[in-house]
């Protein structure tokens, strides 16, 4: 099995529109089996509450390359600066 990581900035697509967000993912590529990857985003503005996205519970993900991929929201932490999504994606790792 290979494990990749991804640290940087990416955007969120949802109902509420684009949302620049944090993330931080983890992928892994297993020799037999589908990929997976998940791990958690946050917003740049520390004021967004992904509010939009909660009734959904389900966006894309878009890295700097263009390359998109969709997630599900898996949970939501409402910290006290700002909300981190905790998310799994879909489809082969984006990174």
């Amino acid at each position: 099995m290979t494990t990749s990581t991804f640290d940087g900035p990416a955007t969120v697509f949802g109902p509420g529109g684009a949302i620049p967000v944090h993330a931080e993912l983890t992928g892994e590529r297993p020799a037999q089996g589908p990929e997976s990857w998940n791990g958690d985003l946050w917003a740049v503005a520390p004021e967004e509450d992904f509010a939009a996205l909660l009734g959904s519970r389900a966006g894309r993900l878009q890295f700097r390359d263009g390359e998109t991929r969709e997630f599900v929201v898996r949970r939501v932490v409402q910290g006290e600066e700002r909300a981190l999504l905790h998310v799994t994606g879909s489809g082969p790792v984006p990174f």
